[in-house]
């Protein structure tokens, strides 16, 4: 079977004019899980699409109540599943503004679960495919050195109150992620002049 990939060009994590390249593979869209149960009836003449549904939510239903009395959940073949928990939002914003403070039981929530595969089953992916090159895809460049970038940005600031994402990548023209974690360098530089308020999906970016 044939995987096919990207290689992708992306901004380093400190921002700055430096790249890197990174691969993935090239996305072809979803499969639900109607199309797995299709899938598995078509392939086992023996299986009906009903007791294939029943079979997998009864094994979804086990592995949630088994979660959530604390134990870890290995599926032979796929790999083991565990809970991990955090602070809520509202309780992680009280901590980035007022500094750590103790929390209950009610200021935590699950975050995620957790997935490690199963190491046979990325060796059976392995010994089964092969890679086909889908294209590249380079990085939108600026044709401003970062100073440059930085200036044009305190030039936006001295006639606009706030600055967004979105203003400082049309003004120098990197990407949307390029001009995001550029602003973020900046906002943790005490010398740039930039700095942000607000919260996450919020944020904005002000004249320190």
């Amino acid at each position: 079977m044939a995987i096919q990939y990207i290689n992708r060009e992306v901004s380093n994590l400190r921002g700055g004019d430096e790249t890197r390249r990174i691969y993935q593979i090239k996305h072809r869209g979803n499969k639900s899980f109607d199309d797995i149960v299709r899938h598995i009836a078509g392939h086992n003449s023996g299986l009906k699409e009903g007791d294939i549904i029943n079979a997998v939510q009864s094994v979804v239903r086990c592995m949630t109540e088994f979660m959530l009395d604390g134990y870890s959940v290995d599926i032979d073949g796929l790999g083991r599943f565990k809970l991990v928990c955090g602070l809520k939002e509202e309780a992680a914003d009280a901590d980035n503004e007022q500094g750590t403070t103790r929390h209950n039981a009610q200021s935590l929530e699950v975050k995620r679960i957790n997935l490690n595969t199963n190491h046979r089953l990325l060796s059976d992916i392995n010994q089964r495919c092969r890679f086909e090159r889908a294209g590249e895809s380079l990085l939108c460049k600026s044709k401003f050195t970062l100073e440059e970038r930085r200036q044009l940005a305190l030039q936006f600031l001295d006639t606009h109150s706030v600055m967004h994402v979105e203003d400082y990548a049309r003004l120098t023209g990197l990407s949307k992620t390029g001009a995001s974690l550029e602003l973020k360098a900046f906002r943790q530089d005490p010398e740039s002049g930039i700095t942000s308020t607000g919260r996450r999906a919020s944020l904005l970016y002000v004249k320190a």
